[in-house]
């Protein structure tokens, strides 16, 4: 696929807390996940400026689904904004791949991590946190209809 890097990078990151919105996804059923972006998004336009966000997908317990959050990073000595929920980030090692492409073609992205680049890279996920979507301030192309971000699975 040519919108994900072939190779991933092994970064390590430290706990860290963020705060945003949830969903949970039985049987990986993720509707919903489009309208949550756009409250969390309205939010933060009401907030302040510009700001990394974060796409977390956690397991459902017995394996039968996600728990999606669509979040932003606590900043050190901020309070937890009214509206919004918080989730602890355990530190992790990540398998990072850049992903630059259009928005529908990311799940298919994620699919093909999954199923096939983490094993051809000699990797296994973590079974207990599966997966982050790191999207940076100006991470949408608007001219070019594309995303700009980091699909980061978490590896054994």
């Amino acid at each position: 696929m040519d919108t994900v890097a072939l190779k991933p990078r092994i970064v390590t990151m430290g706990e860290w807390t963020a705060v945003g919105l949830a969903l949970d996804c039985p049987n990986y059923d993720c509707q919903g996940i489009s309208e949550l972006w756009q409250r969390l998004n309205a939010f933060l336009g009401r907030t302040d400026a510009p700001r990394d966000r974060y796409g977390i997908s956690i397991p459902m317990p017995g394996g039968k689904g996600i728990h999606y959050w669509t979040a932003v990073r606590l900043m050190p000595g901020d309070a937890i904004p009214a509206g919004l929920d918080s989730i602890a980030i355990p530190s992790k090692r990540y398998a990072v791949w850049h992903f630059h492409d259009d928005p529908h073609r990311l799940p298919r992205a994620m699919g093909d991590i999954f199923s096939r680049r983490l094993l051809d890279a000699g990797l296994h996920h973590d079974p207990h946190w599966v997966a982050l979507e790191h999207y940076p301030a100006g991470f949408l192309d608007e001219q070019g209809g594309k995303l700009h971000c980091d699909l980061m699975v978490a590896i054994a």
